[in-house]
């Protein structure tokens, strides 16, 4: 919803577009990080998790910091009513 809430309708598939492509990139270079690392640290599977944790807090610092979630518009579309008895 974030995606949905912050980009313009028009340029909607263009910002789901470039979240799949940053997934797949990071799908790919991670395991390749993963195995230098592993090579790196002499098979130290301990210190490779605790590289892995890195990236997970700098996103979750960087969504604190830098997003504002936008105020979301009513919705002006006709809600559909249901018969009552």
């Amino acid at each position: 919803m974030l995606i949905s809430d912050l980009v313009s309708p028009e340029r909607r598939g263009v910002a789901y577009c470039l979240r799949q492509t940053l997934d797949t990139i990071s799908a790919f270079t991670g395991p390749i990080i993963a195995i230098a690392l592993m090579f790196v640290l002499q098979h130290d599977f301990r210190a490779v998790f605790w590289w892995a944790v890195l990236p997970a807090m700098i996103s979750v610092a960087i969504l604190v910091v830098f997003v504002r979630y936008a105020k979301r518009q009513p919705d002006t579309r006709q809600q559909m009513s249901l018969p009552t008895r």
